[in-house]
């Protein structure tokens, strides 16, 4: 493969603003398949896509809100019960992910015994660079202005860098993530700055001149925010709505 595909299975925000799912992405390379976040709808649209949870080595949790887990039990249920390898996915993700999946999974099927044989790697809410997930790739860490977990990822791919941020306000560690990469997926959920933990249209057009990116693509959206996305007139960003999908 001469591409990373991002596979864009929800661009949308917790209450699935006109229709959309909750945002997570599918990232495949030749090798390797790794979701980032999963809330309730994102078995939902792996199944609709034809995807394979089967296939993921790994999963990446941005923090601990519910659209962003809660679609785990389910994907986990699915591995169960319809498992088309032996190896189950890794999840990665902030100090407390296995506490966090252990309570997602017994509130949803508490006699199924959905954690056994999975493997955790949790992470500190801090800068950490080089991490070593196995030797097809690594990371880096940047901490997030969301929720104390929050993290954003730098992801090493097939000579190619991709950051997410996961939910976040505005803040200079955001620059810091974007920084030199091929692509930045970064969430953008308000035309107006409302909350200082989420980010606008309007704090993305003023600091676009410092994103260092190749593409921007804004998450965790609505049709109203990508409305004024496009006014911008910015080449490097591109629009995504769920199902699509973009080749870097």
């Amino acid at each position: 493969m001469d591409t990373v595909d991002l596979l864009f299975l929800g661009t949308g925000d917790a209450f699935n603003t006109d229709g959309l799912a909750h945002t997570s992405v599918w990232i495949k390379t030749d090798t390797l398949n790794l979701l980032v976040d999963a809330g309730p709808t994102t078995l939902l649209s792996m199944i609709s896509l034809g995807l394979d949870p089967g296939e993921l080595d790994y999963i990446f949790i941005t923090h601990f809100h519910g659209d962003h887990t809660a679609g785990l039990p389910f994907i986990m249920l699915h591995l169960q019960k319809r498992r088309s390898r032996s190896t189950l996915p890794v999840i990665i993700g902030p100090k407390g992910i296995k506490e966090c999946c252990a309570a997602l999974f017994d509130a949803a099927y508490k006699d199924v015994g959905l954690g056994e044989g999975l493997t955790f790697k949790e992470l500190e809410p801090k800068i950490h660079k080089n991490i070593t997930i196995n030797d097809s790739f690594t990371i880096d860490t940047y901490p997030m202005n969301h929720q104390p977990e929050s993290l954003g990822y730098r992801f090493y791919l097939d000579h190619r860098v991709i950051a997410i941020s996961g939910d976040t306000g505005f803040h200079a560690s955001l620059l810091s993530l974007m920084d030199n990469t091929d692509a930045a997926i970064i969430e953008c959920s308000t035309v107006q700055p409302i909350l200082p933990f989420h980010m606008s249209v309007n704090e993305l057009s003023h600091h676009l001149p410092h994103m260092n990116t190749r593409l921007i693509i804004p998450v965790h959206t609505a049709k109203e925010v990508l409305r004024e996305v496009r006014a911008l007139h910015e080449k490097k960003i591109v629009i995504v709505t769920d199902k699509m999908k973009v080749s870097i």
